[in-house]
């Protein structure tokens, strides 16, 4: 006699920013902003998150090794910029000098350039994170890493960046939420907060 195992839905929810997704699924799961980003001016959400039903509270964060954060994450800058040598180390990459001008390139390449530089200027901050697996954190604590810097953080002033802006989210792989959902029926439901369409580029 055999015994069917439970059936295991998983539902990503995805659509453009700030069209109100990660507001739904804050609805459906019981988080807050802090697990969840939600806004409606910059783009919020940085990191797929996937978030289960369970009886206890917890966010398993898997980072990247430096390996795959060069061959993976930077590849897709390079590659899509035409930069050559790509960076085999995050020291390589604090060293690299980057294009200074944006002459005969298109919107799409200017952006990738943008984050790229500030990916770059943020190193101090996601560094230390390479290459150490899976790590266990409370809730309360996960918002860096799943979510983008706020206005007030990106910029001291308008118009003018703050260097020293933290991007710890750059370092994160995968990130698993597991907490009890305000509806008990549903025990083995699993949904996806997406980064909205748009944000093509996966930084």
């Amino acid at each position: 006699q055999t015994c069917a195992l439970p059936i295991s839905i998983n539902i990503g929810v995805a659509g453009k920013a700030r069209v109100g997704k990660s507001t739904f699924l804050q609805t459906l799961s019981g988080l807050t902003d802090t697990q969840i980003p939600a806004g409606s001016g910059l783009p919020v959400t940085a990191t797929r998150s996937r978030i289960f039903y369970s009886s206890q509270k917890r966010a398993i964060i898997t980072f990247y090794s430096e390996y795959e954060f060069c061959n993976v994450v930077l590849k897709t800058f390079f590659d899509e910029l035409g930069l050559d040598s790509l960076p085999q180390s995050i020291d390589e990459f604090e060293k690299y000098r980057l294009p200074s001008d944006t002459v005969d390139r298109n919107n799409n390449q200017e952006l990738l350039l943008v984050r790229l530089e500030r990916m770059q200027k943020a190193i101090f901050s996601y560094k230390d994170y390479l290459g150490r697996g899976e790590k266990v954190f409370e809730l309360e604590d996960i918002k860096p890493f799943v979510a983008y810097p706020t206005e007030k953080e990106e910029f001291i002033e308008k118009g003018k960046f703050n260097d020293n802006c933290k991007r710890p989210y750059l370092a994160v792989k995968d990130v698993r939420i597991e907490c009890p959902f305000p509806v008990t029926d549903v025990e083995n439901l699993g949904i996806m907060d997406l980064p909205g369409l748009g944000e093509n580029v996966p930084k």
